[in-house]
Order: C-alpha cells, then sequence, then structure tokens
C-alpha cells in the first residue's frame, strides 16, 4: 500500500501487476533483425482522503477507485549493414493501451483506449572503432497514467466540500530528429547529440494556489522541444613532478521548450532550465582522489507558462568538493562538501499556467553542508 500525501490530501494506492516479455535477436548476412513483445495488466485501487488543516490526520474520504490499466507491445526491427561504415537502422513498434476507472461511490467511470505505431529510421556511420556517428528520425507516443486521470481537489478552507473526478485525455504524441555522435580521442571521451521534437497534445499538468496539483490536460495547440546534449570526460595533461593524474568530467545541457500557437504561443514551457552546466575536476594519486565540483544554472527559469514577470526561478552557481580514499577494491571513504559558497537558490518550484508573488512558488535549496561517508561495493 503506497501513501502519498500532500498538504490537502493523503493518496492510498494498492495495485497488483503482471507482465510478461518475450525477445529474438539475430543475424542473416548483411541483416541484423530482432523482434519483441510484451504484456502487462494492473490491477489498482485508489482511495482519496482529506487532509485536517490542523494536523494534516486524514478526515472523510471523497474518492474511491477501481482502477484497470493494460499494455500489449509489438516489436520488430531490422538493421542492413549497407558497407562496412555504415548501417540503415529501421523498427517499427505497435501498441494497445487501455486506462480503465470506475468509481465505488457512484456511477462515474471512464474508458479509455489507444492504439498507435512508433517507426523509426535511422542511418550510423563508423568511421573508425572510436568514433560514431548517427541520425534518426522516430514517433513515440506518451499515454495519460492514472496520477493524470484520477484528479481530487481539497478546498483549502473548506475539506468537507472535496471532490474526485476522471479525466478524459488523448495520447502525446511527438515526432524527433535527431543527430549526433560519440568518440574518443586519446584518454578523453566524448559525446554530442541535437535533437528537435515536434509535439502535439502534450500532457500539461496544473497547480493550485497552495502548489497542489489539481489536474492535467492536453495542451490545444502545438509545441516544441529541441536542444543540445554534450559531454566530455578523461584526463588532462600532467608533468611527471605531479605524481598523479587530472580527471575532468564537463557536461552541458541546452533546452530550447517553447508553445507554438495557443494561450501561451511563443512562451517558454516551465519548469525546464534553458542551460545547465556540470563539471569536476579531481587529483588522483595512488588511493587518494580530491577536487571542486560545480554546478551552474546560468539563466533564469519561469516556473508558469505565461512566463509572469517575477516568477522566474533565478540562476545560481553551486560549488562543491570531495575528497576519497579506496580502502581495497570495494571499499572506499568520502569527504563532501556541497554549496560551499553558501549560495541562497531555488532547488525546485511549483509549476502552473500562470502565477502571481502572492502565491507560493520556490523551496529553497540546502545550505553549506559537508558529510562524511563509505561506498562498498560487492
Amino acid at each position: 500500500m503506497d501513501d502519498f500525501t500532500d498538504p490537502l490530501s493523503h493518496t492510498l494506492t494498492d495495485s497488483d501487476t503482471l507482465g510478461a516479455q518475450w525477445s529474438l535477436e539475430g543475424e542473416q548476412r548483411l541483416f541484423d533483425y530482432r523482434f519483441g513483445a510484451g504484456w502487462s495488466y494492473s490491477d489498482i485501487t485508489r482511495e482519496l482522503y482529506a487532509n485536517s488543516g490542523q494536523d494534516g490526520s486524514r478526515l472523510q474520504r471523497f474518492g474511491d477507485f477501481d482502477l484497470e490499466a493494460r499494455n500489449v507491445d509489438l516489436l520488430a526491427g531490422l538493421d542492413w549493414h549497407l558497407a562496412q561504415d555504415w548501417t540503415l537502422v529501421t523498427e517499427l513498434k505497435w501498441s494497445d493501451v487501455s486506462r480503465d476507472a470506475s468509481s465505488r461511490n457512484s456511477n462515474a467511470s471512464l474508458d479509455q483506449s489507444w492504439d498507435f505505431a512508433t517507426p523509426k529510421i535511422g542511418l550510423n556511420w563508423t568511421p573508425s572503432e572510436n568514433q560514431r556517428w548517427y541520425a534518426n528520425i522516430s514517433r513515440s507516443h506518451e499515454a495519460p497514467t492514472f496520477w493524470e486521470i484520477v484528479v481530487g481537489q481539497v478546498p483549502p478552507t473548506a475539506p468537507a466540500q472535496a471532490t474526485a473526478s476522471l479525466t478524459e485525455l488523448n495520447v502525446q504524441r511527438a515526432t524527433t530528429y535527431e543527430i549526433g555522435g560519440q568518440g574518443r580521442i586519446g584518454s578523453n571521451e566524448w559525446s554530442l547529440s541535437l535533437y528537435h521534437s515536434d509535439v502535439d497534445d502534450e500532457l500539461i499538468s496544473t497547480s493550485d494556489s497552495l502548489g497542489v496539483r489539481v489536474g492535467t490536460y492536453n495542451y490545444a495547440s502545438r509545441t516544441r522541444h529541441r536542444g543540445v546534449e554534450a559531454g566530455i570526460k578523461g584526463l588532462l595533461p600532467t608533468s611527471a613532478t605531479l605524481g598523479g593524474d587530472l580527471a575532468y568530467r564537463l557536461a552541458w545541457t541546452f533546452s530550447d521548450f517553447t508553445f507554438r500557437g495557443g494561450e501561451f504561443e511563443g512562451n517558454q514551457i516551465a519548469g525546464v532550465p534553458r542551460q545547465l552546466w556540470a563539471g569536476e575536476l579531481l587529483y588522483r594519486r595512488g588511493p587518494w582522489s580530491i577536487g571542486p565540483n560545480l554546478r551552474w544554472l546560468p539563466q533564469d527559469t519561469p516556473t508558469d507558462h505565461a512566463n509572469t514577470r517575477n516568477n522566474y526561478q533565478d540562476s545560481y552557481a553551486l560549488w562543491g568538493f570531495k575528497a576519497s580514499y579506496k580502502v581495497n577494491e570495494g571499499l572506499s571513504l568520502y569527504l563532501q562538501g556541497d554549496n560551499l559558497s553558501d549560495e541562497v537558490y531555488a532547488s525546485s518550484y511549483v509549476i502552473r499556467n500562470r502565477a502571481d508573488a502572492s502565491q507560493p512558488t520556490f523551496l529553497s535549496g540546502n545550505e553549506r553542508s559537508l558529510s562524511v561517508g563509505m561506498d562498498y561495493r560487492f
């Protein structure tokens, strides 16, 4: 039994899931093939209780639902080795998905089912064993979950008036174009991916003035997700006098998620940082490693889809430090410091369609902290 509690309600979920999968892979001269099938069934009961505004204890039960989820997937893929360095990749997946819900307290019920195919075609180029490039075009689908279909609403000042309802939703669909590569140069490894997705019926969750999620809907127009993911790691050149090596890791994510039409046309989709950098530099000598790390959010991020002024997560940079000692092959001890500059920043926030300064939105991140611990691997 799972008990999820927010400031206004308790959600009790009890579920049983059965599933089976089958796969077959092989090769025939210039072709690699794969087939797969999967089936899963979940039987779920979900109860919704209002909370007491004083101590958070359960009050009346205002929702009681029987839920059933079924998923059937069939997959076939064929890779054709066109030449020594070139491979054409094709794949087709067909899915039959259903989400059925019925209330034990009333005659309310909602049965939803979707059938869809998700094809993919791509081209891989491997000019050397240390380098690979690829380009793909694919379709994707995301069916709603019961967290989005079953909606409970509890008035903060009148929990006795809490209500529960069922929401009819469409599958979120997207067409994605992607190019990228990965490889090694000496002791350095790199990866790069650029993508562009045109999305229809994007599933958008909404929250009330207290930050409690109150529903999900399909956005009435198109949205676009595009971005870059890049990373590099390896060893920096060092002199013999250093007596060790310098290991580094650097990752950069750029995300341009925007509404292409409808109510919020031209706005940035809330909650998605436009840029995020993460890096680490470690001096390693024998069993010891020591060095700084950085997590950097260089641009402000909107927290509502209307991109309301003064409702942005401020940019921040968090410096850290880690020292570790490898006792043996399985055991390591470490000392770690986080947010060493004691930066005041918002680590998370509530996403709304529209917000104003009077609504609680931000949760502050941890202050400067120091921790010690151990890692043991069997």
